[in-house]
């Protein structure tokens, strides 16, 4: 079956590749599901590069907002405290 397979982190065109893959085993609880087309929203793409999402930082001084604003939810990267 073909897969595209990532090995390293990078650019998406430098490290996706499509490749023939062996099909997996399935258990007796298990479906293997053929997939014709999908799609890769773009705020993902920054885990194929590795990068990680800083999506605010807070001073150390308001360690209390930061985490009242990761439980209200958030963004959908991570938060950056600082000691300043």
């Amino acid at each position: 079956m073909k897969a595209i397979v990532q090995t390293r982190y990078g650019e998406p065109e430098d490290v996706l590749e499509l490749r023939e893959i062996d099909t997996p085993e399935i258990g007796d609880d298990e479906v293997l599901v053929q997939v014709r087309a999908t799609s890769v929203h773009a705020d993902v793409w920054h885990a194929v590069g590795g990068r990680p999402i800083i999506d605010r930082t807070f001073p150390l001084s308001e360690a209390g907002a930061a985490m009242r604003y990761l439980q209200d939810g958030g963004g959908p990267g991570k938060i950056l405290i600082t000691p300043q």
